[in-house]
């Protein structure tokens, strides 16, 4: 080590040294990078360091890629109704008894699932796919039984729910789940604003390289290290290297998720709790929902419900029948959409045979307003398809 950080790095490097996978070294170097000041003197180290970092996610990206998968069929599961949530925790949280409360099932409790479970959950015309993991047991993933068959099942959620036990340590199921999805390529980081196109002959273009922490020959460097020769980068705002790793890396699945703090019905300062935990999750670098849950309050489950249904951008239109409006199922789309989108939801042949659509929406001056296909619809429209003969 050089001579101008300070003496407590030394055993940071000293595991760097001596770690055996390419998942240690990261980690090692994670933390001599986190330990060493930056000033003017150091300024060299650490932009050498963070090359090799950057390196060695990029060779651990290949090892992922290089493993195969041994996924059950127990795992496969088809996603149903308006949207999925796949819920992971640690032991002995409490995921089962929210798969029971908020979708009336009656899955056992008090034991660690085994195998998915799964029910739908009804929330104001709404239908939402609830999945309950195996318990999560490490951050390193693979310490855990059908550990990336569980993943899978997040990796293609449209949302996933981080269920934290407020009587448990906090601090370490976040920190476990939130290092087990990094290890399955899960982030609930947004999508980093780096563009990566790959093209067949030109070598390699960058644009806006004032706003990455690498030099242009470093960022070559590290783009041949993911087999990219031939491509545009641009970053289009100030980056950091895990930034460059997430853009680069093509099996990084970006994530909406929200943490549903269980059994709050038993902590002493719900507010403290709920404080601590947004201060946690500043390391994730993005803004999530945090839900108060108990499985013994109506108003959790209407908040959670809520919640789900905003996380996903979604929009609820109503339909008729028999001149009246169908208040127990409602079509749901995903923001924006249009009559259009909603035609084509019910049936293809509404749009072959369209003529127009009639929308009644409240506080709109136009009470019966007729629309074409291209027409935007707002969440509690009420809307009357008419076709031709």
């Amino acid at each position: 080590m050089v001579t101008n950080v300070p003496p407590r790095c030394a055993e940071y490097y000293k595991k760097y040294e001596e770690a055996q996978t390419t998942k240690e070294k990261i980690v090692a170097l994670e933390d001599l990078i986190g330990c060493i000041p930056k000033h003017k003197g150091t300024e060299k180290l650490l932009k050498d360091l963070k090359l090799k970092l950057a390196k060695l996610r990029a060779e651990l990206a290949k090892e992922a890629e290089a493993r195969k998968s041994r996924t059950s069929t127990l795992f496969s599961l088809r996603k149903k109704g308006d949207g999925q949530v796949v819920l992971l925790g640690t032991p002995y949280v409490g995921k089962t008894s929210i798969v029971n409360r908020l979708t009336g099932s009656k899955y056992a409790i008090g034991r660690p699932t085994q195998i998915p479970q799964d029910g739908i959950f009804k929330w104001e015309g709404c239908e939402f796919h609830i999945v309950d993991t195996p318990p999560i047991l490490s951050d390193d993933i693979d310490k855990t039984p059908n550990g990336r068959a569980i993943m899978g099942i997040a990796y293609n959620s449209d949302l996933v729910g981080l269920v934290i036990d407020v009587t448990q340590d906090i601090d370490w199921q976040l920190s476990t789940l939130i290092s087990a999805m990094q290890d399955a390529n899960i982030t609930l980081r947004p999508k980093p604003p780096i563009e990566v196109k790959k093209l067949s002959r030109g070598g390699i273009t960058i644009i806006g390289h004032e706003f990455s922490p690498f030099s242009i020959e470093e960022l070559k460097e590290i783009l041949a290290s993911y087999r990219l020769v031939n491509c545009i980068v641009e970053f289009k705002d100030h980056v950091s290297e895990f930034d460059l790793y997430l853009a680069l890396n093509p099996k990084i699945a970006f994530k909406k998720g929200v943490i549903i703090l269980n059994k709050v019905d038993a902590a002493d300062d719900e507010n403290k709790i709920l404080e601590h935990v947004k201060g946690k999750l500043s390391e994730v670098s993005r803004v999530l929902s945090i839900i108060p849950f108990s499985v013994y309050r109506d108003n959790y489950v209407d908040l959670l419900g809520r919640t789900i249904f905003e996380e996903m951008n979604l929009l609820r239109v109503w339909t008729k029948k028999g001149g009246k409006v169908n208040r127990d199922r409602a079509l749901v789309l995903r923001r924006p959409a249009t009559v259009r989108d909603a035609c084509e939801k019910i049936h293809n042949s509404f749009v072959e045979k369209f003529r127009y659509a009639v929308i009644e929406r409240e506080g709109s001056p136009i009470k019966h307003k007729i629309v074409g296909l291209d027409y935007e619809l707002q969440d509690g429209d009420i809307l009357t398809i008419y076709t031709k003969d």
